[in-house]
């Protein structure tokens, strides 16, 4: 984990596109409402993330979160010692095209 986040950190520094971002906060963040565009996987690096109104789902450092596209979603980031940190990686809807449908509608937690 120690070696992904120090990676991480040093792609920060170069001046080139990359395929990810990362978010960070050195103070603890509550976050309403937040429109997600596009589904997204979050690597918690750093710190713990906090999903849903009530706090119904916890990623500590070294878990990671795979958020559907939704119009309203409720965050909170905390961090541990120095800082949060997390890396994100955007998909787009076609990236799913090959899985199966589910029928019929799925729980949501959010």
């Amino acid at each position: 984990m120690k070696d992904l986040l120090e990676s991480a950190r040093e792609m920060l520094t170069k001046n080139v596109a990359l395929p990810f971002a990362v978010y960070s906060s050195f103070k603890k963040q509550t976050l309403s409402n937040v429109p997600i565009a596009k589904p997204v996987l979050i690597c918690v690096l750093e710190g713990t993330k906090f999903i849903g109104a009530d706090n119904d789902v916890q990623c500590d450092s070294g878990s990671f979160v795979l958020l559907p596209n939704s119009p309203s979603i409720h965050l909170r980031n905390i961090p541990r010692g120095a800082e949060y940190f997390a890396l994100l990686i955007e998909f787009e809807l076609s990236d799913f095209e090959c899985l199966p449908s589910l029928d019929g509608p799925t729980p949501g937690i959010l």
